[in-house]
């Protein structure tokens, strides 16, 4: 695989007045092989916004058949998770839509509040980057962060998503969707989709939260006004029933 292309082709997909975070954080990137032996990583590519590297998995690259798509996939999402993390004074304090929260005795630990949103939608971005269709979308195992962040960029408009995303302009979705629903925490809501995140990674029940989610984000998608075309786009990222019912079926055939 390309990086020098691919690092060209995620550059030129971000807007002009958007590269800011890219042009900066690209210039000092490190880009390394990982030995999952010495350190706890498990996917192909992975994002440190602590140290602004790319790390890759030397076991699966190597020792594996990893197929070319995927590693593509994989390290695109790493450049656009780097391109949208803010640095001040050479320490990480955001990423994505989310602020990066550090506690501890020396501030060595963190935690990135809207992780789901962001994963999410950097799947999305991905996606379209590569020109997927949504029947792929749905297979990803994260289809329905995937699905929500879509819905949520087709009512705030992806001009502001992008915006948000690539800047540090993290209050604007959350204004923008209150402006629909004043009396929604829109900040506890938004962080939901985390929860649901983690509920799955735990192998715990997550439907109830999920279909709360589409309901609400359904509501403002109707509210905020629409055409035709769009409500059709709308409606192939709903989440329905039949979505959960797609996976339960994936783990029975996975495990028969």
């Amino acid at each position: 695989m390309e990086f020098r292309e691919t690092l060209d082709n995620v550059r030129n997909f971000i807007s002009y007045d958007l590269r800011g975070n890219f042009d900066k954080n690209s210039r000092h990137l490190t880009i390394e092989y990982v030995d999952p032996k010495k350190k706890d990583y498990s996917d192909i590519i992975e994002y440190s916004f602590d140290t602004n590297s790319i790390g890759l998995n030397k076991n699966i690259i190597d020792i594996c058949d990893c197929d070319e798509e995927i590693l593509k996939h994989s390290l695109i999402k790493g450049l656009l998770l780097m391109s949208s993390t803010s640095f001040k004074k050479n320490r990480a304090t955001s990423i994505g839509f989310g602020s990066i929260e550090r506690f501890g005795l020396f501030k060595e630990c963190s935690k990135v509040t809207n992780i789901g949103l962001t994963l999410g939608y950097t799947e999305l971005l991905s996606y379209m980057l590569q020109g997927k269709e949504i029947d792929e979308i749905k297979a990803d195992p994260l289809a329905i962060s995937i699905m929500f962040s879509k819905q949520i960029e087709m009512i705030v408009g992806a001009g502001n998503m992008q915006e948000a995303y690539f800047k540090e302009n993290k209050k604007q979705i959350e204004k923008l969707l209150a402006k629909l629903d004043s009396t929604l925490d829109v900040s506890s809501f938004l962080e939901n989709l985390t929860n649901i995140l983690y509920k799955k990674m735990q192998g715990l029940s997550y439907y109830d939260e999920t279909m709360y989610m589409q309901k609400v984000l359904n509501k403002m998608f109707r509210m905020k006004g629409y055409t035709i075309n769009e409500l059709e786009e709308f409606k192939k990222y709903m989440i329905s029933d039949e979505l959960f019912q797609e996976k339960q079926e994936q783990k029975v055939k996975k495990y028969s």
